[in-house]
């Protein structure tokens, strides 16, 4: 299949399976960030209390939400398993930067927690989106917060968005491959579940065809055969507009071929070799 295809994550409503432990996991870990950097700041604050509380209401604050959503993520609530969560955490974050700009900023770190998040939940793209966003953020807070009363320090200016990029590349390519292995293994199990034998094997057939157009985005998928007395295409059922189609009677050089397309209806397929196509 080709690499580039837009493939689709399969969920479960299992409590036990993967996905909800790591999002229990995700939202466990977020409670415990908020309200561990909530007691290191009380224990040792770095400026006079009436500059602290804002920073004090956002951590207050931000252990509620990370509260609230470990409770979603403990009844299995489809919310928790949003793209915008990281992205909450990012605006999240951006007052406590802002607020401790002129100090060596204790929230630089709380910028990798989002991009793991989007990086092992959502793939790369997600990773590299939350990486460039965190510095880019970083960047503007320390250029629009910087003393009026001394020169701009370019060498701290530029080195954590730096190390932002280059860590936040590195985790969201590891992040990218454990999500693509990690959806590639749960197509294989789909695919390879038979349906009940008593409903025949072109039922089988087509649940498998139907698997890997859904993973692939696809709006075709179609399984080469070289069965049958001539050449021709065999449609889905009326009830089963999104199955696969089995082509067959082709000759032996196109046999055993599984090609996944996205075909706009009305239109034949784009020149040159078709998205997904496997020997």
């Amino acid at each position: 299949m080709n690499q580039d295809s837009k493939k689709k994550p399969t969920s479960s409503n299992d409590p036990l399976s993967e996905q909800w432990i790591d999002l229990r996991l995700i939202a466990g870990m977020r409670v415990v960030l908020g309200t561990s950097a909530l007691l290191v700041f009380m224990i040792g604050p770095i400026r006079p209390l009436s500059w602290d509380t804002p920073v004090y209401l956002t951590l207050i604050f931000y252990s509620l939400y990370g509260l609230v959503i470990y409770h979603l993520s403990a009844r299995r609530n489809p919310l928790v398993a949003h793209k915008v969560l990281p992205w909450l955490d990012l605006l999240w974050y951006l007052p406590l930067i802002t607020f401790t700009a002129d100090t060596n900023n204790l929230f630089y770190f709380f910028f990798f927690f989002a991009i793991i998040v989007a990086s092992f939940s959502w793939g790369l793209t997600d990773g590299l989106r939350l990486t460039l966003a965190s510095a880019a953020i970083y960047t503007a807070v320390a250029v629009l917060t910087a003393p009026k009363d001394r020169p701009l320090d370019v060498n701290q200016l530029l080195m954590a968005p730096i190390g932002l990029l280059i860590f936040g590349y590195i985790i969201a390519r590891w992040g990218g491959y454990h999500t693509d292995l990690k959806n590639r293994l749960k197509l294989l199990k789909e695919v390879t579940v038979f349906s009940n034998p008593r409903f025949g094997i072109d039922r089988t057939i087509k649940a498998i065809l139907e698997s890997i157009r859904a993973f692939y985005a696809a709006e075709t998928c179609v399984l080469v055969d070289g069965a049958g007395d001539g050449v021709g295409e065999q449609p889905p059922p009326a009830d089963e507009p999104d199955a696969g189609l089995v082509a067959r009677g082709l000759d032996a050089e196109h046999q055993g071929r599984v090609t996944c397309s996205r075909i706009t209806h009305g239109q034949g397929p784009p020149p040159g070799p078709a998205a997904g196509d496997a020997a």
